[in-house]
């Protein structure tokens, strides 16, 4: 555990994006204190985080979706989103 708090994580996905210049994709995943996973996605356009994230019901725009997945393991999230994201691509 980190210890940031959910405001901070859109700027380490920022960073992230701007250090790894082909990443296209970043997905951040988070535990809640309830224990559901949160998951942050930032896209660079052509791609669409709305669009990736519409199976999971995400909110936001098209360069930033949030959403949290309730009763699973990030285990499950991680595969989960993987598979979806894989299918669209």
């Amino acid at each position: 555990h980190a210890g940031a708090t959910e405001a901070e994580l859109g700027d380490v996905v920022d960073e992230l994006i701007s250090f790894c210049t082909h990443a296209h994709i970043v997905i951040l995943l988070y535990e809640q204190p309830n224990r559901d996973i949160c998951m942050l996605m930032k896209t660079v356009p052509p791609l669409s985080a709305l669009t990736l994230g519409k199976p999971f019901h995400a909110m936001g725009t098209h360069t930033e979706a949030r959403c949290c997945f309730h009763g699973k393991t990030l285990t499950e999230v991680e595969q989960e989103i993987i598979t979806s994201i894989t299918h669209i691509k």
